[in-house]
């Protein structure tokens, strides 16, 4: 359904290998996405908490997958995830998978975690600052959980 609306939408790289590369980034993440999966299910707020502290230590899947991907938004000549012209859905997907962990919607993983990742700090900053994600989040208080996709939020 992401590549369907992705095409809709405009958001498919024109370039061919650029739109490979994106493709290549979004079943990437299906991986990423599964770094909480083994700690949803804990119930004991204090062993979930744990759990999640865990995956961001030194040797953590999550601490491993963070450095990875800072290395691949370094790698790109653009700046943009799939080194497109612009942004397409792999940098929409990456984005809000990776930012949405330190909202603190998730017990147990701090905000500042993502401190320690400069050029994610910078990717944030480019695509935050794209006017159309920009304007669709302008209306989001400081409470909302989606308060990592606006500019500056981890300044």
């Amino acid at each position: 359904m992401l590549r369907y609306v992705g095409h809709r939408a405009g958001l498919i790289p024109n370039e061919a290998y650029a739109a490979a590369k994106a493709d290549e980034i979004i079943d990437a993440l299906e991986t990423f996405s599964g770094i909480l999966s083994s700690t949803v299910r804990i119930s004991a707020i204090e062993e979930r908490i744990e759990a999640r502290k865990n995956l961001f230590e030194a040797d953590g899947i999550g601490t491993k997958s963070l450095t990875v991907l800072e290395e691949k938004v370094l790698q790109t000549e653009s700046g943009w995830i799939a080194n497109s012209e612009e942004i397409s859905i792999a940098d929409l997907k990456l984005f809000t998978q990776v930012f949405d962990l330190f909202s603190g919607n998730w017990d147990g993983i701090s905000s500042d975690i993502i401190k320690d990742y400069p050029n994610l700090i910078k990717y944030h900053s480019l695509v935050a600052n794209e006017p159309r994600i920009q304007e669709h989040y302008s209306n989001i208080s400081g409470e909302d959980l989606r308060w990592t996709y606006q500019p500056g939020a981890f300044n």
